[in-house]
């Protein structure tokens, strides 16, 4: 499990201390992205050799990446609210732990929240105990899911698009072939997804808690004279239940499909034309065309929250 912890830098470093014996803590349950946190050389102005950007951006992509948030909110900090709201964003679970001081409350924005997690401690044996009841609860109502890749981008997109309608989710990626050819075109696309989903499916006693069972394939269709690329979506469950979903459609510059047709698979040629290495586990084709207006994750999480629809909507489906 991915924990990111959040307290206070810049807003004021009287706790650091504190923190640091928190993510100590933390790490009986998890990885805690954010051990700089609770380290006390860590100056009140912050990370002094780190730039403003490089710092936003590192922390974004560990939101995104964490399983859950903690955070210490009795000293009030703008980092802080915006790293939770951030992380309400992406619907992760959120623990934020207040310690109640004389002349001082809790911001309305964190205690009104009725998604956050708020609990008021009176110590650090206190406060891991909070912690402990979260996690416990957090595991125990978890919906566990497989993803036939070992791909970063599909299993975080797969991580997103289930959190939007469960509390708490694990995701596994799991490598097993699709059938077709390394770059699909028009129909395969969709039978490589169905194949990826159906053998995780008969792998499942290796996953004994897994609810569900996800092929994503990425391919292009023809349409009006046109080449697109897409990704197609098969959500499984245990029993066997189908959903299927698409991405949106985006055309490829005829001079990539040329090489495509010639029998090249898109990823190496994004990387030709970008001089980048492995765009696909990164921003993607999609990423590189709409200038990071969107990245391949985004693309995949809505075809997968397309796909879960029979799964949320059973009765209209049977």
């Amino acid at each position: 499990m991915e924990i990111y912890f959040a307290g206070s830098i810049r807003g004021g470093r009287d706790d650091a201390q504190l923190y640091g014996q928190i993510i100590r803590h933390l790490q009986r349950h998890g990885d805690v992205l954010t051990e700089h946190v609770g380290d006390t050389t860590v100056p009140l102005r912050g990370e002094v050799s780190a730039k403003d950007v490089f710092i936003h951006d590192r922390d974004m992509d560990w939101v995104l990446e964490s399983n859950v948030l903690v955070a210490e909110v009795t000293s009030p900090s703008l980092g802080v609210g915006y790293e939770i709201g951030r992380a309400l964003e992406s619907n992760k679970p959120i623990l934020c732990l207040y310690r109640p001081q004389e002349g001082k409350r809790l911001s309305a924005m964190i205690g009104g929240s009725g998604k956050l997690r708020n609990v008021e401690y009176r110590n650090l044996e206190d406060a891991c105990s909070h912690i402990d009841t979260f996690f416990s609860e957090l595991r125990r109502d978890a919906v566990h899911v497989v993803v036939g890749s070992k791909n970063p981008v599909k299993i975080n997109a797969t991580q997103q698009a289930f959190s939007r309608h469960f509390p708490y989710v694990e995701v596994t990626g799991v490598s097993v072939p699709s059938g077709v050819r390394e770059q699909p075109i028009g129909e395969e696309t969709y039978v490589g997804a169905r194949n990826r989903a159906q053998r995780l499916v008969e792998q499942a006693t290796d996953h004994p808690q897994a609810s569900y069972f996800v092929g994503i394939e990425g391919g292009f269709e023809e349409t009006h004279g046109e080449w697109f690329s897409f990704g197609c979506m098969s959500v499984l469950d245990k029993e066997g239940r189908e959903g299927l979903g698409k991405t949106s459609h985006f055309i490829l510059p005829p001079s990539l499909m040329k090489r495509i047709h010639e029998g090249e698979e898109l990823g190496p040629v994004m990387d030709d034309v970008t001089g980048k290495a492995n765009v696909k586990q990164g921003a993607g084709a999609i990423g590189i065309l709409t200038h990071g207006m969107m990245d391949r994750t985004d693309l995949y999480v809505q075809g997968i929250i397309t796909a879960l629809i029979p799964h949320l909507n059973k009765e209209l489906y049977t």
